[in-house]
């Protein structure tokens, strides 16, 4: 009977001490959400000026050529950052520091833009492409009109 009782009593003093533990959570919490109400800033910026800077930057044109292919591409130089521009995607218009040339019609594209297809494995520019591949996907469905009128497809 001694071990019964304790057993009992282990079992009532994990309960207290686990309510302990939620109470001490749940103050803390609270004395949190004072601190973050007292302490909270509350800020408005308002602009005093705009200064508007013009400046002369050359622009080179790059001569991009690949197989039979060719195509000139403005690359311009910044003279406030003392750099020249990145070139931006085709595919997404995001400045990138490492383009990809695509074999189709020269687009300067990321390598996000410049992926495989998960299907075939063929490299798609997204510029050239924006659909995904030609040979993975269906041809797009033809137009009710055209159905209604009774005419097949190729």
């Amino acid at each position: 009977m001694r071990i019964a009782a304790k057993k009992a009593a282990g079992g009532e003093d994990r309960d207290k001490a686990q309510r302990k533990i939620e109470a001490i959570e749940t103050e803390r919490t609270w004395k949190i959400q004072d601190l973050v109400a007292k302490y909270r800033l509350t800020l408005q910026t308002e602009p005093i000026a705009l200064v508007r800077i013009e400046t002369k930057a050359p622009i080179f044109w790059l001569a991009l050529k690949r197989r039979k292919g060719r195509r000139s591409f403005p690359l311009t130089y910044n003279p406030l950052v003392k750099a020249l521009d990145p070139f931006p995607c085709e595919g997404c218009f995001y400045p990138k520091k490492a383009p990809f040339v695509c074999d189709d019609r020269l687009h300067l594209v990321c390598p996000g833009c410049f992926a495989a297809c998960p299907q075939c494995g063929k490299e798609i520019c997204r510029a050239c492409r924006p659909r995904g591949c030609p040979k993975c996907k269906p041809e797009p469905e033809r137009g009710r009109a055209v159905r209604e009128k009774g005419e097949t497809g190729p």
